[in-house]
Protein backbone atom coordinates (compact mmCIF):
# COMPACT_ATOMS: atom_id res chain seq x y z
CA UNK A 1 0.00 0.00 0.00
CA UNK A 2 1.42 3.38 -1.00
CA UNK A 3 0.82 6.49 1.07
CA UNK A 4 1.23 10.00 -0.32
CA UNK A 5 3.78 12.18 1.50
CA UNK A 6 2.86 15.74 0.50
CA UNK A 7 4.80 18.86 1.35
CA UNK A 8 3.84 20.04 4.86
CA UNK A 9 6.12 23.04 5.36
CA UNK A 10 9.06 24.91 3.84
CA UNK A 11 11.14 27.06 6.19
CA UNK A 12 12.73 30.43 5.26
CA UNK A 13 15.97 28.64 4.28
CA UNK A 14 14.20 26.37 1.77
CA UNK A 15 14.34 23.23 3.90
CA UNK A 16 11.19 21.20 3.51
CA UNK A 17 9.15 18.78 5.59
CA UNK A 18 6.88 16.11 4.17
CA UNK A 19 4.49 13.84 6.00
CA UNK A 20 1.80 11.26 5.65
CA UNK A 21 -0.75 9.50 7.82
CA UNK A 22 -0.64 5.73 8.02
CA UNK A 23 -4.35 5.18 8.67
CA UNK A 24 -3.86 1.41 8.84
CA UNK A 25 -1.08 1.66 11.48
CA UNK A 26 -2.93 1.14 14.75
CA UNK A 27 -0.65 0.87 17.76
CA UNK A 28 -0.43 1.90 21.38
CA UNK A 29 3.38 1.67 21.40
CA UNK A 30 5.92 4.14 20.07
CA UNK A 31 7.09 3.15 16.55
CA UNK A 32 10.81 2.82 15.80
CA UNK A 33 12.54 4.20 12.70
CA UNK A 34 15.66 2.46 11.35
CA UNK A 35 17.63 2.27 8.15
CA UNK A 36 17.04 -1.16 6.69
CA UNK A 37 19.39 -3.65 5.05
CA UNK A 38 17.62 -3.11 1.71
CA UNK A 39 18.46 0.60 1.45
CA UNK A 40 15.16 2.01 2.68
CA UNK A 41 13.92 3.60 5.88
CA UNK A 42 11.85 1.15 7.91
CA UNK A 43 9.20 2.13 10.44
CA UNK A 44 8.58 -0.77 12.82
CA UNK A 45 5.58 -0.87 15.12
CA UNK A 46 3.53 -3.33 17.17
CA UNK A 47 -0.18 -3.71 16.41
CA UNK A 48 -2.78 -3.78 19.16
CA UNK A 49 -2.97 -7.62 18.95
CA UNK A 50 0.86 -7.98 19.15
CA UNK A 51 1.19 -8.09 15.37
CA UNK A 52 4.54 -7.05 13.91
CA UNK A 53 4.26 -4.31 11.26
CA UNK A 54 6.83 -2.54 9.12
CA UNK A 55 6.38 0.27 6.62
CA UNK A 56 9.20 1.09 4.18
CA UNK A 57 10.11 4.46 2.73
CA UNK A 58 12.16 4.45 -0.45
CA UNK A 59 14.94 7.02 -0.16
CA UNK A 60 16.12 6.67 -3.77
CA UNK A 61 13.72 9.23 -5.18
CA UNK A 62 14.53 11.29 -8.25
CA UNK A 63 14.06 15.05 -8.34
CA UNK A 64 11.92 16.65 -11.01
CA UNK A 65 13.90 18.11 -13.91
CA UNK A 66 12.80 20.86 -16.27
CA UNK A 67 14.54 21.50 -19.58
CA UNK A 68 14.52 25.14 -20.69
CA UNK A 69 14.87 25.57 -24.43
CA UNK A 70 16.54 28.33 -26.38
CA UNK A 71 14.93 30.16 -29.33
CA UNK A 72 15.84 27.30 -31.69
CA UNK A 73 14.27 24.66 -29.43
CA UNK A 74 17.57 23.30 -28.13
CA UNK A 75 17.97 22.53 -24.45
CA UNK A 76 20.03 25.32 -22.93
CA UNK A 77 19.41 25.05 -19.17
CA UNK A 78 18.25 22.21 -16.93
CA UNK A 79 16.42 23.16 -13.73
CA UNK A 80 16.44 20.51 -10.99
CA UNK A 81 13.94 20.66 -8.11
CA UNK A 82 15.48 21.19 -4.67
CA UNK A 83 13.58 18.26 -3.13
CA UNK A 84 11.62 15.15 -4.13
CA UNK A 85 8.09 16.04 -3.01
CA UNK A 86 5.37 15.30 -5.58
CA UNK A 87 4.47 19.01 -5.62
CA UNK A 88 7.83 19.71 -7.30
CA UNK A 89 6.56 17.79 -10.36
CA UNK A 90 3.97 20.55 -10.90
CA UNK A 91 6.25 23.62 -10.94
CA UNK A 92 5.80 26.25 -13.64
CA UNK A 93 8.97 27.97 -14.86
CA UNK A 94 8.60 31.11 -16.97
CA UNK A 95 11.49 32.95 -18.62
CA UNK A 96 10.93 36.44 -20.04
CA UNK A 97 13.40 38.48 -22.06
CA UNK A 98 15.09 41.39 -20.33
CA UNK A 99 16.42 44.70 -21.54
CA UNK A 100 19.21 42.98 -23.55
CA UNK A 101 20.42 39.46 -24.47
CA UNK A 102 22.38 39.09 -21.23
CA UNK A 103 19.42 39.62 -18.89
CA UNK A 104 16.18 37.70 -18.40
CA UNK A 105 13.57 37.34 -15.66
CA UNK A 106 12.86 33.86 -14.29
CA UNK A 107 9.69 33.15 -12.35
CA UNK A 108 8.98 29.81 -10.63
CA UNK A 109 5.56 29.10 -9.16
CA UNK A 110 4.05 26.04 -7.52
CA UNK A 111 4.40 23.95 -4.36
CA UNK A 112 3.12 26.87 -2.28
CA UNK A 113 5.85 29.24 -3.43
CA UNK A 114 6.58 31.94 -5.95
CA UNK A 115 10.14 33.03 -6.73
CA UNK A 116 11.27 35.61 -9.23
CA UNK A 117 14.72 36.97 -10.09
CA UNK A 118 16.82 38.35 -12.95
Amino acid sequence: MAVSMPLVHTDPFGLSLTGGVLGFAWTTDRPLLFDSAIGKLALYFRGTDDQFFVYYYNTSMQRAQYNLLDQRGNRSVVCIARSTEPEMDQLIIQVQAGSDEEICTVKITGAGMEESWQ
